[in-house]
């Protein structure tokens, strides 16, 4: 007589997945049983792991319920957030294949991290290294820069100081805009032309029986000379002086006329 053997789930004879799982013993004349056969673990090698993760160095053939721990690539994770999984656990099961493979996906650099570029966008690394102040850069809108700080790595955008290095505005001061500058002028005597200082000017004004200097208009600060006509003074004495000097103020008149 025969009796049939049927190996536990995950074995087979030969250690294949497709491998025979049962056998025969059959009673022998001497009143003992055939030899009987080895039911062995199903082999599965090693997984064909997920996208963006890799086989640990020295990963070695798994056999039925056995594990391997297949970590991601620098950079990715299970999921997009950064306090994400970066590893994953494949079981050997009996149909020689590996459960458990999972995709790693790119962790999100911008908005896991919140990160404020300011006056432009984060754009995510698509080739990540794994170190977060590498993995993003900000995309800032015209007019600013991406600066890095020193200290924390974090990236923003910046205004560009577009003031000349020579001070346009003098004896004012240059004011930053974006894309742009103006120029904030001295209280008393300027006015801006909005890319300069410029003086105020007092227009040309005659005074009777003089000669002036100029006949052009002048400006803050400057004088004029204006000389009596030959017969005149300006006390009206004969010893009295025969020139004055007036000069342009901040209310764009000329003193002493």
């Amino acid at each position: 007589e025969e009796v049939v053997y049927t190996c536990d789930t995950g074995h087979t004879l030969d250690g294949s997945a497709i491998g025979a799982t049962t056998f025969t013993r059959t009673c022998q004349g001497d009143g003992m049983f055939s030899a009987p056969s080895t039911c062995q673990p199903v082999v599965c090698g090693v997984p064909t792991v997920g996208a963006n993760s890799e086989l640990p160095a020295g990963a070695t053939s798994k056999k039925y319920l056995e594990t391997i721990t297949v970590p991601c690539k620098p950079g990715f994770a299970l999921t997009s957030a950064p306090d994400s999984p970066a590893a994953y656990e494949a079981t050997c099961e009996a149909n020689g294949r590996f459960s458990g493979v999972e995709v790693c996906v790119n962790i999100d650099d911008c908005g896991g991290y919140q990160v404020d570029c300011g006056s432009g966008r984060c754009i995510d690394n698509q080739r990540p290294t794994g170190v977060h102040a590498d993995d993003y850069r900000c995309q800032c809108d015209s007019g600013f820069e991406e600066l890095i700080d020193p200290t924390t790595l974090a990236r923003s955008c910046h205004n560009i100081d577009d003031c000349p290095a020579v001070n346009p505005c003098a004896p004012g001061s240059c004011v930053d805009g974006i894309n742009d500058f103006s120029c904030s002028c001295p209280e008393v005597g300027y006015q801006s032309l909005g890319r300069s200082c410029a003086r105020l000017e007092c227009p040309s004004k005659s005074a009777l029986h003089t000669t002036r200097s100029t006949d052009v208009a002048v400006k803050y600060e400057d004088e004029v000379t204006y000389t009596c006509d030959t017969g005149y003074s300006v006390d009206g004495s004969a010893s009295g002086a025969h020139s004055y000097i007036a000069t342009c103020e901040a209310d764009e008149k000329l003193s002493g006329v």
